[in-house]
């Protein structure tokens, strides 16, 4: 499901798309997430931003969160009754913005292009920390390698997981909400460095259990050097 809608924030950046996945950080609850449709979605944006030649614009990801818990009070459980992948899709953050017609343009056709994907096999990961916009993992979404690529769904910034006091026991039962959200589920954990190491600890905790590898975020840019595992 996608709702198309409009981004603000006092620090917003503007003339962005941007696309995130539906959950509450700080409770733990998460809805349905895919990466690959959400990869779609994101190269689909750039194209046609391209395209429209909106050379001042760009495509981002943002953050994990449910607007229903933000704006209207709604019970954050409430998102994990979907049964499809959730994500918005967004023009920010200006009145300018909003009324830009070759911007919602760009926006009505990438919504075709949702379940159409370029074949790569698709890397999935995690993001942990980070800020709200985080230009680390948004850039993800556009490396590939081979015939693989990196497939971004669910995105937990560092604000919410020291609200959501991920540092204590019930942190590690709200990433693995987190990871039995995701289709498919994760084949890596994305850490941003700056993190503070009693958080990077618990996605380490968790990445055991998964048998999957944790990395910083900088070798986002060089994924041959990665310890994946085969399973």
């Amino acid at each position: 499901g996608g709702l198309v809608t409009w981004h603000e924030g006092g620090n917003a950046p503007d003339k962005i798309f941007t696309i995130h996945s539906a959950g509450d950080v700080l409770s733990g609850n998460f809805g349905s997430a895919n990466p690959k449709y959400m990869r779609n979605l994101l190269l689909s944006l750039e194209k046609n931003r391209a395209e429209s030649a909106l050379t001042d614009y760009s495509v981002i990801t943002e953050a994990t969160h449910w607007s229903s818990v933000v704006y209207s009070g709604v019970d954050a459980e409430m998102v994990r009754a979907y049964n499809v992948p959730t994500v918005d899709i967004e023009i920010g953050s200006s009145m300018e913005c909003w009324s830009n017609t070759d911007a919602a343009d760009v926006i009505a056709k990438s919504l075709f292009d949702a379940f159409n994907d370029d074949s790569k096999e698709i890397v999935s990961l995690l993001c942990a920390g980070g800020v709200h916009f985080e230009s680390a993992f948004a850039g993800a979404v556009f490396e590939d390698w081979g015939n693989k690529a990196f497939g971004i769904s669910h995105i937990m910034a560092n604000q919410w997981l020291v609200g959501g006091c991920y540092e204590e026991d019930s942190g590690l039962d709200k990433i693995e909400n987190c990871i039995k959200s995701i289709q498919g589920g994760i084949d890596g954990i994305v850490i941003h460095d700056k993190m503070k190491g009693t958080y990077k600890d618990q996605f380490r905790t968790i990445a055991q259990t998964y048998n999957v590898p944790v990395f910083k975020h900088q070798q986002l840019r060089r994924p041959d050097d990665i310890a994946w595992i085969n399973k």
